[in-house]
């Protein structure tokens, strides 16, 4: 039905006189003046009365449209052929609207004048108020007489016919009001084919226009296939593909409409439309109760009527509960008989857990769907897949983006971009990349259009750290160089312990070149020792050896975790309990940052249920926080430390080997890690204490030495170099004379323990150099020597 028939008599004529009026008088278009002063002239109707009744002055619009902006200086007295309808303003659209709405809300089945002037009041134009204000008329006072006339005195129109309302307003005009010779400026559209609901609120995936816009789809065949296979059966026709964020999954759905088009797909598929549609648009301006499922319902009775179209909802879990109010239905409840009764075919997106919550919850609407998992593809598959894509980046950013940019792109933001999924990070890390060298490029223009830039694998790591902010060289340096020289860079913070740091980088380099288990952790190691023979300094080390310019370690204090309930700190609170869905010691971090060192620091002081936790992570390579998240802990190295029993154990193991000992420092010729002799009397002696599927999930077990009267003076003179690096910014330092050294060594020999060196340089050496520092009597260098057993500066 013509919206212009459910027009009153007396409304009609007066959207002539208005429009009329308008267009003599030159102006630019027709203003809510212009339809207040013909419902003020339309004699007999209702808003002409109520308009007496309130006692407008006439006069007054006549003064208000006097004041409008012309199109000319010279206003014309009559139609001639040059003539052209004046179109409507946005306040005179606005106020149709509203009168239309205002019919709808009472359930009117036409609309009247008193509509359109309920209308012009609720609009709120200054001009109309002013002429109120002028006529010395309660504008609240009128406003409370129309809606109660109008609540005294039904279909809605559909969403194409309101969309063409002004259209067809002006047509009519046309059509019985200009002359036969007037030209007609929208006789040009006469034959054009009216949109409907679909094509203002969706997009045509298989249309040409949109489709040169969209990259090529690479590496996803068998997700398109299976696709396919769905979209082909006779019933429940309807895929939704499942799979995080990043994953590719419109990509996917974008590759089936390419496909589509180039005609490379089933007989049963060929000339079909995918529309991808746009639920923020759907709901925009749906103010009043019907209107959304109006628009939704017309659009599933345009997709029912033509059988060649695929609706296509991404993030299709925000159907349900949308649209709903107080006596409504959601956007899922109208589409569900639809979907039953094979009326529609329908490709849903969405996330696994959105799926869950939403999808699952409703087994009706999931029955209704096919799900298609979408998983993350691997490093060799996304450097497919950017090859793919790289020659519309290189288009776009006027540069040639070469081989190695796209691998180290895609193995880069693998390793150090955490909270995104391939192959969406290695595309933005490389995109944002192209944009960095192009601001870069100062060139002349007609120059640049000529010369191409180049992005190499340098370019690509420099941005990647910018963006994570880590140094540059940390990301440079080759992989195979970082594992060639692990060792000697662990020895050059660790004293004492060289046996162990080759047993350590022995089994990274294993792990890094991906000789060991893939589905286990990198390493998983339990250091042995006495208190402050360097097992926790080896794990700091050890992070930043394998993760430089990264916060790469995770330590965690077992002495926090005592208690059974304590456990929750490290996954979440299950769901019911205090804390449920707030951060958490280990899960929150390894998903910041999965490229870690985890720490256990004194194991031997956890509650046991952090053992069974281990023994999870150990076994699977995985953790599950408390909403049933997995993270994988593939690239990341477990160690747990433990001071119990130490004494004992070594007595124990170096009895079993024979190796002598001193007082202090165990032989080096007992070998660390430990002879397999050995190595099986040292895992039983640890049983006594720790579980036996815990000791045999780990990897290896260090026994760490003693340290000697040599290792303490090593360590002496590097915490005096560290000293002398703070003093920088004093432009000054400190030199220990070699009396000096032996005197912090047996001082601090008395326990074998690295903290007394660290305490006696900070208790004496640093107190004495605040000393100085705050006198300002600094020099450029200063020695350290002891007389009468204490430590003095000259």
């Amino acid at each position: 039905m013509n919206i212009m028939d459910r027009f009153s008599t007396h409304l009609r004529e007066a959207l002539v006189r208005g429009i009329r009026l308008a267009t003599e008088l030159g102006n630019e278009q027709v203003e809510p003046a212009h339809l207040l002063f013909a419902l003020f002239t339309q004699k007999g109707s209702v808003a002409a009365e109520m308009l007496v009744k309130f006692k407008i002055d006439s006069k007054t619009i006549e003064r208000a449209i006097m004041d409008l902006p012309s199109r000319k200086s010279e206003r014309q007295e009559g139609f001639n052929a040059q003539i052209i309808i004046t179109p409507l303003s946005a306040g005179a659209k606005a106020a149709m609207e509203k009168a239309i709405l205002s019919a709808q809300e009472n359930s009117h089945n036409y609309i009247g004048t008193e509509h359109l002037l309920y209308a012009l009041i609720k609009i709120k134009d200054n001009i109309l108020e002013n002429i109120f204000s002028a006529s010395n008329t309660d504008e609240r006072e009128l406003l409370a007489q129309v809606e109660s006339l109008l609540a005294n005195s039904t279909k809605f129109p559909a969403i194409s016919e309101m969309a063409d309302i002004f259209e067809k307003i002006q047509e009519n005009l046309e059509e019985n009001f200009l002359p036969p010779s007037a030209p007609r400026p929208n006789d040009k559209n006469k034959n054009k084919k009216k949109n409907g609901a679909l094509e203002y609120f969706a997009a045509n995936l298989t249309s040409p226009d949109i489709q040169k816009y969209i990259d090529p789809v690479i590496g996803r065949q068998a997700e398109i296939e299976r696709l396919e296979h769905i979209l082909c059966r006779r019933t429940k026709n309807n895929p939704i593909l499942l799979g995080d964020p990043g994953v590719g999954k419109t990509a996917i759905v974008e590759g089936m409409a390419k496909k589509i088009l180039a005609n490379d797909v089933p007989d049963i598929l060929l000339n079909k439309k995918i529309y991808s549609l746009d639920m923020g648009l759907l709901i925009a301006g749906t103010i009043y109760r019907g209107e959304f499922e109006a628009r939704i319902k017309q659009i599933i009775d345009e997709v029912a009527a033509n059988p060649d179209i695929i609706l296509f909802i991404d993030e299709i879990h925000n159907i349900v509960g949308t649209g709903s109010n107080q006596g409504t239905m959601d956007a899922a409840n109208i589409l569900k008989p639809a979907l039953a009764r094979g009326q529609i075919r329908c490709i849903g997106a969405t996330t696994p857990g959105e799926y869950k919550k939403y999808i699952e919850s409703d087994p009706a609407l999931e029955r209704r769907f096919q799900p298609i998992y979408i998983k993350q593809p691997s490093v060799e598959e996304t450097i497919k897949i950017l090859s793919g894509v790289r020659k519309n980046y290189e288009q776009y950013h006027n540069l040639k983006i070469t081989n190695s940019a796209i691998e180290a792109a895609v193995k880069l933001s693998d390793r150090f971009i955490a909270n995104k999924l391939l192959p969406d990070k290695a595309i933005d890390l490389l995109d944002e990349t192209g944009a960095a060298k192009r601001l870069k490029t100062r060139l002349p223009l007609a120059e640049k259009i000529h010369r191409f830039g180049i992005i190499t694998a340098d370019d690509v790591a420099r941005q990647l750290a910018k963006i994570i902010q880590t140094p540059v060289d940390s990301l440079l340096l080759n992989e195979k160089e970082r594992l060639v020289s692990l060792e000697d860079e662990l020895k050059k913070y660790i004293v004492g312990q060289d046996e162990t740091i080759g047993g350590v980088s022995k089994f990274i380099r294993q792990a890094q070149l991906q000789l060991s288990n893939p589905n286990r952790p990198m390493a998983s190691f339990l250091f042995v020792g006495e208190s402050g023979v360097g097992k926790t300094e080896l794990a700091k080390v050890m992070a930043q050896a394998l993760y430089p310019g990264r916060e790469a370690l995770i330590k965690l204090d077992m002495s926090e975790f005592s208690e059974s309930h304590s456990v929750s700190k490290l996954l979440g609170s299950p769901a019911g309990y205090v804390g449920y869905r707030e951060s958490n010691q280990l899960i929150d971090a390894l998903k910041i940052n999965p490229y870690s060192v985890i720490l256990f620091d004194e194991i031997d002081k956890a509650h046991k249920d952090v053992s069974k936790l281990l023994l999870q992570m150990l076994e699977n390579g995985e953790a599950t926080d408390s909403s049933g998240k997995k993270v994988s802990l593939k690239h990341s190295v477990i160690v747990l430390t433990t001071s119990w029993g130490a004494q004992d154990i070594k007595k124990s193991a170096f009895g079993f080997s024979g190796s002598k000992t001193d007082n202090n420092c165990h032989s080096r010729e007992s070998g660390n890690p430990v002879a397999k002799e050995t190595e099986s009397r040292l895992k039983e002696k640890l049983k006594e204490f720790f579980s036996a599927e815990l000791i045999n999930r780990l990897d290896k077990i260090f026994l760490f030495n003693n340290l000697s009267a040599e290792d303490l003076g090593k360590i002496g003179q590097m915490e005096i170099e560290r000293l002398n690096e703070r003093l920088k910014r004093y432009k000054t330092a400190v030199a220990a004379e070699p009396e000096f050294l032996d005197w912090l060594t047996r001082v601090s020999a008395k326990n074998s323990n690295a903290r007394d060196v660290r305490q006696e340089v900070r208790g004496a050496i640093e107190n004495l150099m605040a000393e100085i520092i705050l006198a300002e009597n600094i020099k450029d260098g200063y020695s350290l020597f002891v007389e009468e057993d204490r430590i003095r500066i000259r």
